[in-house]
């Protein structure tokens, strides 16, 4: 585009400086001679001029030059501006994706693998509470470990669990999940249940720690409030001074001989639902 610029300049003063100069050459012939007697040539006249006629001649030309000059770098910023407009108006080609508009990519990455943490946890827990071992199913690893909650150490025991919960009337009402990278996820639940409630306990805050592969969870742990422990060994001791048989079919020991975890089978179910209703009513006395 320069070289197209620079053409257009200099016809433009050509053609100016060529109108300006034939008029002063014209103008020679009246030159007087020289004492000698010999008749000054053209050039000789213009170069010993008094008033330098080629100096106000080529000054004509410069200014027509600068004129000329300025008119035209206008006249292609004018035109510069208008196709840049023309550019950035256009919208993203298909095959393209729209500029970026966060400051930070990776952060937007992390904060969405993040969501997608919590929101499995939210659904784990929204399935225990509302009796869906489906989603369960879906959600747990078939080779997940390691498992700890309420006793269960494989996802079949994890399933098994739902007769339990239902026997013992268990709430785990979700209060919140939250992601952390880059593949845990914790929530925290209000947990109560019918004896628990019957000898006076509020429900209190336990936390489902979970780490999650692909959208499925490969290990979980629950940890109860240690509220519970006192009110639940109120609830154990009932149990026993009514049948020991039965307290032996309802908890299993483990080898420390002081930690019990329900026995999930439906024999055990069916005593967890008479003596809770049992213990309620001895509550309510």
């Amino acid at each position: 585009m320069s070289i197209d610029l620079e053409s257009q300049i200099r016809a433009i003063a050509d053609e100016a400086f060529a109108q300006t100069t034939e008029v002063d050459i014209d103008r020679v012939d009246d030159v007087a001679a020289v004492p000698d007697g010999r008749k000054l040539s053209s050039e000789e006249i213009i170069m010993l001029s008094p008033n330098d006629e080629t100096s106000r001649t080529i000054s004509h030309r410069t200014k027509l030059l600068a004129v000329a000059a300025s008119l035209v770098l206008v006249v292609a910023g004018v035109i510069a501006l208008a196709l840049w407009q023309d550019v950035s108006d256009d919208p993203a080609p298909a095959d393209q994706p729209a500029p970026s508009t966060t400051i930070d990519n990776a952060t937007t990455i992390a904060a969405v693998d993040t969501a997608v943490l919590a929101a499995t946890g939210e659904r784990l827990i929204t399935a225990f509470d509302t009796d869906d071992p489906d989603t369960v199913e879906e959600l747990v690893a078939d080779d997940a470990e390691p498992i700890s909650v309420f006793g269960a150490s494989t996802k079949s025991e994890l399933l098994e669990l739902f007769g339990w919960i239902d026997a013992s009337d268990l709430q785990l009402e979700l209060q919140g999940c939250e992601g952390r990278e880059p593949d845990q996820a914790q929530c925290t639940v209000l947990q109560s249940n019918a004896w628990a409630a019957a000898a006076g306990a509020e429900p209190d805050e336990g936390t489902m720690f979970m780490t999650i592969n692909d959208g499925q969870i490969v290990a979980m742990r629950y940890g109860q409030p240690t509220s519970f422990t006192e009110y639940f060994e109120d609830f154990y001791s009932f149990v026993r001074q009514a049948d020991t048989a039965a307290a032996e079919q309802m908890w299993a020991t483990e080898s420390d001989g002081r930690t019990v975890w329900p026995v999930l089978d439906d024999d055990s179910y069916a005593l967890f639902e008479r003596y809770t209703n049992e213990y309620i009513d001895a509550q309510n006395e």
